[in-house]
Parts: structure tokens; C-alpha cells; sequence
């Protein structure tokens, strides 16, 4: 490097006013001419030795400050290097917890689903014991009545058969008479017949009645009971993605420092490497 480039412009200055004092001294002095060369020669190559020793020294301080500068541009780049496999690593978790926060909103679905329709079929399930409950019940209470109705009609064939006995036997006495009583007795049994069919379809009715009343009584609280699990539901979901959004505007907000940061850092690069291209 201390050949290829000029030599210095002091030094050329020096050496050309000794080159002319010399002449001068030797058109002067001729006798003290080879004297004052060796002189002149020896002082030259002292001054040479000098300042190819000052050059030395800072050719080496320019190459200990390069090596500096390389140095840090190194630790630099090497920052730069770890930040972007930082980022890259925040990037690869970031989609990975959103995927598992897919996943999870997925099989949150699939249980409130699933949920559902075991609600559904527990419902279900109760509303047909509850059916089968009182349609057992209404039908046992037919059957009472029909057993009391069997037995009474029991009790009135034989009081009949009694009667007719008695009428037979005194048929020559009583014909007009119990004539007369069969035909009331007819008109009892009719009207007693109509008013125990009006009883049972009244009955009928009511049952009817009762089991809708019922069975809308038993849907009303179920959907009820639906309505605030599901208002519970979309409040905690709500507060959940709150949270969320408020973790993402902190991430957002740390990237935008992280990205300011490193901005700064490659001008400050840009602006030392300029320095040190201008200084070279």
C-alpha cells in the first residue's frame, strides 16, 4: 500500500530546495561539494527512514481501525441475524397458536353441539315419561271407573234379574205395573248411559287439556333454561375475544417498536459505513 501510493508533497518540496541549494553550493563551492552530498544524502535517507516509519504506523492504525469497524459490523449483522430468526420464531408460534386457537374454537363447537343435543334427548326423554306418566295415570283411573261402572252394572243385572223373578211370579198381578217399571227402569239405565259417556268425554277433555298445558309448561322452561346457558355462553366468548384483542394490539404495538429499533440501527449502520468509506 506505502508504494502504490504518491509520496508526499512536503517531502517532494524539501527534496527539490536541497537539490537546488546544492547546485547553488556547488556553483559556489566546488572544493566542499562532495561533502555537503554525503551530507545532504545522509540526511535524506534519514528523513525517508522517518516517513516510511510514520507511514507504517498509520497503515497499521488504519488497519486496526478497519478491523475494528469490520468487527462491529459483524456483531451487528450477527444482531440483525438473531432479531430475524426472533421474528421468524414469533411468526411460526403466532400461526401455530392460531391454529390451536381454531382447533380449539372447533371442538368448543362440537361440545356446545354435542351438548345440545343431549339436552335435546334428555328433553325428549323427559317429556315422553312425563306422557307416559299421566296417560298411565288417566288410564288407571278409567279403569277404576270402569270396574266400579262393571261392578254397579253387576249389582243392577242382578237386581234386574230379581225384579224380572218377581215379576214373573207375579205377572198376573203386577203386568201393567211392572210394565210401567221396565219402561222407567229403561229410561234410567239410558240417561244413566248418556251421563256416563258426557262424564267421559269431559274427562277426556281435561286430560287432553292437561297434558298440552303441561307438555307447553315443560318446552317453556326448557327454552328458558336454553336462552340464559346461551347468554352465559356469548358473554364469556365475548370477554375471551376482548382479551384477545387486546393481547394482539400489545403484539402489534411491540412489532412496531421492534421494527422502529431496527430501522435506527441500519442508519446508524449506513451512516458509520459512510463515515468509514469517507475516511478511507
Amino acid at each position: 500500500l506505502s508504494l502504490s501510493q504518491p509520496r508526499p508533497k512536503l517531502l517532494v518540496a524539501m527534496e527539490r530546495r536541497a537539490e537546488e541549494n546544492r547546485k547553488k553550493r556547488e556553483e559556489r563551492v566546488e572544493r566542499r561539494r562532495q561533502l555537503a552530498l554525503a551530507k545532504k544524502e545522509e540526511e535524506r535517507r534519514l528523513e525517508e527512514s522517518k516517513a516510511h516509519e510514520v507511514e507504517l504506523k498509520r497503515q497499521q492504525e488504519l488497519e486496526a481501525r478497519r478491523e475494528e469497524q469490520r468487527a462491529e459490523q459483524r456483531q451487528r449483522a450477527q444482531k440483525l441475524v438473531e432479531q430475524a430468526q426472533q421474528r421468524e420464531r414469533l411468526r411460526i408460534a403466532k400461526s401455530f397458536w392460531e391454529l390451536n386457537r381454531l382447533a380449539q374454537a372447533w371442538c368448543g363447537f362440537q361440545d356446545l353441539f354435542i351438548e345440545t343435543q343431549e339436552q335435546g334427548i334428555l328433553a325428549w326423554g323427559r317429556y315422553r315419561r312425563s306422557l307416559i306418566r299421566a296417560s298411565l295415570e288417566s288410564w288407571a283411573a278409567m279403569a277404576v271407573r270402569s270396574l266400579w261402572a262393571k261392578r254397579a252394572a253387576c249389582v243392577a243385572r242382578a237386581r234386574q234379574a230379581e225384579l224380572v223373578y218377581a215379576r214373573h211370579l207375579l205377572h198376573l198381578f203386577i203386568l201393567a205395573v211392572g210394565r210401567q217399571k221396565e219402561l222407567c227402569m229403561h229410561q234410567c239405565w239410558d240417561a244413566k248411559w248418556h251421563l256416563a259417556t258426557c262424564r267421559a268425554q269431559c274427562r277426556l277433555r281435561q286430560w287432553s287439556q292437561f297434558t298440552s298445558e303441561f307438555v307447553a309448561r315443560r318446552q317453556r322452561k326448557a327454552l328458558q333454561q336454553y336462552c340464559r346457558w346461551l347468554s352465559r355462553y356469548a358473554i364469556v366468548t365475548w370477554r375471551e375475544a376482548a382479551k384477545q384483542v387486546s393481547l394482539d394490539r400489545a403484539v402489534e404495538a411491540h412489532k412496531k417498536v421492534l421494527e422502529d429499533k431496527v430501522s435506527r440501527w441500519l442508519q446508524e449502520i449506513d451512516r458509520d459505513s459512510s463515515i468509514a468509506w469517507s475516511a478511507g
